[in-house]
């Protein structure tokens, strides 16, 4: 029995090594993932990744053989039943003032610019592919095709994505960022499913940052699109304010590190910006002093060196030695007093 006990543990472990492999190899190749994932490489493929999930976040208690059952249970017969079982096994939660949801017509270019902030900067932003759920489904298709709405299936991969926004986005608290390149769509994922599942009593602010769609003028902050999009969130949040922002900073450095406005760009010629404001502050610190100033600092600086001897004197004095010669300790205080008066001090009685 103990033997038993010990191949079918080896067996286990032998399986979860295998699909840890394989999910590390499918993120090295995610051409792999471009058509219709193979049946077969589904459940290894999603329980390697939840793994490797548990693994980074230090979260090796969870029971990603229980999630993994119920995903491949749910691509097999998928409805609004399995989805949410799977859901809720899965824990989906997000961190507070970290969401960043993404969207636009040119979504392959969306999703590359706002996983680049996550991983620069993992602190300030999480997307739904962080999640347990989100990074071991990513890029996985068991069936094909979009629909309009899921509210009455068939469920597909899009419905599923669909389903497990809307619970992500339900979850978001504090500040939440939304990145957007070009136009949206009224039937994407994010204008039907996230929108509507915002919460506007845990949301304090929305900080949208818009990509140049060198195209069109639809990227905008003042453009029609996205003042309807700003009046979309301003129905759903009342009260809750919302900046708009076209290319912050941030984003134009991923985009011109990417060569996403090509190599000679001027929206990359930022550098010489940044160059200009050093020497304008260099040139403000090394200004001439008015004659106020000047005595100022020279009072400050003779105080300085009145404190500065007076300690060096003392640390001396306490040591026994002051001056050329070597002092006792019951003279010590008159020696100290003595110099301390040739400074201009009240004399120190022993």
């Amino acid at each position: 029995n103990d033997q038993d006990a010990t191949h079918s543990n080896m067996r286990a472990d032998l399986a979860r090594l295998l699909s840890l492999s394989i999910a590390l190899l499918i993120s090295t190749c995610p051409t792999i993932e471009a058509a219709l994932t193979p049946p077969a490489m589904l459940q290894d493929i999603f329980l390697g990744r939840c793994e490797l999930y548990s693994v980074n976040f230090n979260q090796t208690n969870f029971d990603c053989e229980a999630l993994t059952d119920a995903f491949v249970a749910m691509t097999q017969n998928q409805n609004s039943n399995t989805i949410e079982n799977v859901l809720d096994l899965s824990g989906m939660t997000s961190d507070a003032n970290k969401v960043l949801l993404w969207s636009g017509s040119g979504n392959s270019i969306t999703n590359d610019v706002a996983h680049r902030l996550q991983v620069a900067l993992p602190n300030s932003y999480q997307t739904l592919e962080n999640t347990r759920l989100g990074s071991s489904a990513n890029g996985l298709v068991w069936c094909e095709g979009t629909l309009p709405s899921c509210s009455a299936g068939p469920y597909c991969s899009f419905c599923f994505w669909a389903l497990i926004s809307e619970r992500f986005v339900s979850t978001i608290k504090g500040n939440m960022s939304i990145l957007l390149y070009g136009s949206y769509s009224t039937t994407s994922i994010f204008y039907q499913y996230e929108i509507p599942a915002l919460n506007a009593s845990q949301i304090t602010s929305v900080n949208l940052m818009l990509i140049s769609n060198i195209s069109s003028s639809a990227s905008s902050c003042d453009s029609n699109s996205t003042k309807e999009l700003v009046n979309a969130l301003a129905t759903q949040l009342p009260g809750v304010p919302i900046k708009c922002e076209h290319e912050p900073d941030v984003v134009q450095h991923l985009l011109c590190a990417s060569g996403f406005y090509g190599p000679n760009s001027l929206l990359c010629q930022f550098a010489e910006d940044y160059v200009n404001r050093l020497n304008a502050l260099n040139e403000s610190c090394s200004k001439k002093l008015t004659a106020n100033e000047g005595v100022a600092v020279a009072l400050c600086s003779c105080l300085f060196g009145i404190i500065c001897a007076s300690l060096v004197m003392l640390y001396c004095a306490r040591k026994g030695k002051l001056g050329n010669g070597t002092v006792t300790p019951k003279s010590q205080p008159n020696r100290l007093a003595h110099s301390l008066n040739t400074l201009g001090h009240t004399s120190v009685v022993p």
